[in-house]
């Protein structure tokens, strides 16, 4: 059975690594920019109007998510003399000293890098020698020809601060005795021209016991949850759609009541939250600490000092359509974490 969990180590890993110029990025943009389906996000939250369609009507391939953040590119490309880890939501990234198989054109994989393991996951192929893999080839292609470069892999220089390691995905089926409800997930569609899909768990409680009904043929080491979560997304058996929760950080605006600007895990605001109920009103009021509270202006402060301020709070929103705004519809912990805004609209 594959083994998610990782230990944690302590050497800062990023400071190690060297930070791309400005020119470098727009040499990066304007090369990926001559695929247009390079326009959309590769990873998208899995939509719950349309949760069971998915579910019940496509291949699927599944592995954790360790990063809260967007998934990055890895890219190649003869006239760049290392590899480059990009993240493109928030235009930068790290060359890196790993050495990869030579290309010919630009060559472009699906990584992240989990900073506190030290490790880069390669987790899909889209570009190779400048040919779209994305459109025309399945994933399970595509995840065998990383598997296949992943082979020949040269020897890798010792200083390297972190180690190059290949995702492991599991079937759907498979995924009943290594599910784990702590964990986020990706769901991968098998077919070309799919986007993947980003899932956290809100049907199990994490104290949910077995249920009588659990089959025999589920693992002894399974996770007592494996069985009320993941046989759900498998069967679909209730007209229910899975529950997806977006995740912000509400900051209240000074002498303004129910006024708050969402930001997302990078920092930046989706835009003006909208609440829709007297409860809600009151909650928030009470959560929020109004002493002391002052307008934010992005840029001046970084994500963590916001995080920090009193009266900024984690919320769960929805889209409203009505008002064209996320509405916030429940108050969170400051420790579930912050969704990527590249899972938004952004606010007209």
């Amino acid at each position: 059975m594959t083994s998610y969990k990782m230990s944690h180590m302590t050497s800062n890993t990023q400071q190690q690594l060297d930070g791309l110029d400005s020119k470098t990025i727009m040499a990066i943009e304007s090369e990926l920019s001559k695929y247009d389906f390079m326009a959309k996000p590769a990873e998208i939250h899995l939509p719950s109007n349309s949760t069971q369609n998915i579910i019940s009507t496509r291949k699927l391939f599944v592995w954790p998510k360790y990063s809260n953040s967007p998934v990055c590119f890895l890219v190649q490309s003869p006239h760049i003399t290392r590899p480059i880890y990009y993240d493109r939501s928030n235009h930068k990234g790290y060359y890196l000293s790993i050495i990869l198989p030579p290309v010919s054109k630009l060559t472009v994989y699906l990584a992240n890098m989990i900073i506190r393991e030290q490790q880069l996951q390669v987790e899909d192929i889209i570009i190779y020698n400048g040919i779209p893999f994305w459109e025309t080839a399945s994933y399970t292609k595509r995840w065998q020809h990383l598997k296949t470069m992943f082979d020949q892999m040269p020897a890798q220089p010792k200083n390297i601060p972190f180690t190059t390691i290949l995702v492991q995905p599991v079937s759907l089926s498979e995924w009943i005795s290594t599910y784990d409800q702590t964990l986020s997930w990706i769901l991968q569609p098998d077919t070309p021209q799919s986007q993947r899909f980003y899932w956290w768990d809100r049907t199990t409680s994490a104290s949910t016991p077995a249920s009588a009904s659990t089959p025999a043929s589920t693992p002894a080491s399974a996770p007592a949850s494996a069985n009320t979560s993941a046989q759900y997304m498998k069967k679909m058996s209730t007209p229910q759609p899975v529950a997806v929760l977006l995740c912000l950080l509400a900051v209240k605006q000074e002498n303004s009541p129910d006024t708050f600007i969402l930001y997302s895990s990078e920092g930046e605001s989706i835009g003006y939250g909208c609440v829709q109920s007297m409860k809600m009103s009151k909650d928030l009021a009470k959560a929020v600490d109004t002493e002391g509270i002052v307008d934010i202006k992005m840029g001046s402060e970084s994500r963590n000092e916001l995080r920090d301020r009193q009266g900024n709070i984690h919320v769960e929103v929805k889209w409203n359509t009505e008002f064209n705004k996320y509405e916030i519809i429940n108050i969170l912990g400051n420790d579930i974490p912050l969704s990527a805004s590249s899972f938004f609209r952004k606010d007209e």
